[in-house]
């Protein structure tokens, strides 16, 4: 096992194209640790700077107290899994998965046994004897997985390694990495775009924006607490609701002003606050359709309503702005076009005009 450390790293392309800004990130021994974030973020050059593969602009990276910018890629004794497979193309899938043990000088019987153990757990055993030309994207893509988990390196990188998988392979394959990590506790650096595979493997979750962190927690905190407007947007499927509106003193209490209607979330603010634009974020799945004591009231407009199974997707308006409600799939529409809302306060989130939480 090994600890990672990033310091101030950048990582700036010709024509000035600065796509890695200024990271700072402390990652514990043994931690299984997820960059998230939207296509041309900067993860993957991230990981490959760890890797080795990019050079860094500036700052400095190390394993386990050692400074690796100017190491051989070889001699960061990390093991990678890309995302474009990167197999021999000469070599059977035994031959493949076992490359790196007969590098080190391994035994041919334990070679053959590590190699069959790795071809079970992933379900490669009926294709070892194929070339990577007679295997799909996706037996390719754990093919080159199995390479990664043969050997024993104090790091573990994957690059988006299960984007070429279909639904329930992914969903199988998300369990074995994660039992996998379980079971050897390897510190893990995964890159995906995927908040599932995020939020179900992640001890902590690092979220970057423009080449820059925007937040770092376990997946509990970014989902319920996030630090920013972006976070709260980018995490969760529906949506967060945004609902633009004022903030308002009224005597001893602040509200929300959101068209014809306010929101008291029995909280105070700075007087400076008064009059202020202010973001509320409300999650589809905060949404309720009963009245409870505590709970606070919004009427809607109801433009449609979505059947997603064990659930139903109500789409509205609310002062002329897009409103989402995730509720039970048995709830009855009546033929109205408006209905009232309910949700507790503490599920609220408030963001400032730079969207930063209040």
């Amino acid at each position: 096992m090994a600890s990672v450390t990033f310091k101030n790293v950048n990582k700036i392309y010709s024509h000035d194209a600065h796509v890695v800004k200024d990271i700072n990130l402390d990652i514990e021994s043994g931690e299984f640790v997820v960059f998230l974030g939207p296509s041309g973020c900067g993860k993957s050059t991230t990981l490959r700077m760890l890797s080795g593969l990019e050079s860094i602009s500036s700052g400095e990276i190390l394993i386990d107290g050692v400074v690796v910018n100017d190491l051989n890629p070889k001699e960061h004794n990390i093991a990678m899994v890309f995302q474009s497979y990167a197999l021999y193309p000469h070599m059977n899938v035994a031959e493949n998965i076992g490359f790196s043990l007969k590098m080190e000088g391994k035994k041919k019987d334990e070679i053959e046994r590590e190699v069959n153990r790795v071809a079970e757990m992933l379900q490669l055993t009926p294709l070892l004897r194929r070339k990577p030309r007679a295997l799909s994207g996706g037996q390719r893509q754990r093919v080159a997985m199995g390479r990664a988990m043969v050997r024993t390196p104090n790091v573990f990188l994957f690059d988006e390694p299960l984007s070429n998988l279909d639904a329930k392979l992914r969903h199988s394959m998300r369990r074995e990495i994660r039992k996998l990590h379980e079971k050897y506790s390897k510190t893990t650096v995964y890159v995906t775009h995927d908040q599932i595979e995020a939020m179900t493997l992640a001890d902590r979750v690092v979220i970057l924006r423009d080449g820059e962190i925007e937040q770092v927690g376990t997946p509990y905190e970014v989902y319920h607490k996030p630090s920013s407007q972006f976070v709260a947007s980018f995490i969760g499927t529906p949506t967060m609701n945004m609902m633009k509106g004022q903030l308002q003193r009224e005597g001893e209490q602040w509200v929300i002003v959101l068209g014809d209607q306010k929101v008291d979330l029995g909280q105070s603010f700075a007087d400076s606050l008064d009059g202020e634009s202010v973001t509320l974020g409300l999650r589809p799945t905060d949404i309720h359709t009963s009245e409870r004591d505590g709970r606070i009231a919004l009427t809607v407009s109801v433009i449609n309503s979505e059947l997603l199974g064990s659930t139903q997707q109500i789409n509205a308006t609310m002062a002329q702005q897009p409103l989402i409600a995730e509720v039970d799939a048995d709830f009855e529409l009546d033929e109205s076009t408006s209905m009232n809302i309910f949700f507790e306060p503490s599920c609220c989130h408030l963001f400032n005009q730079s969207g930063q939480v209040l």
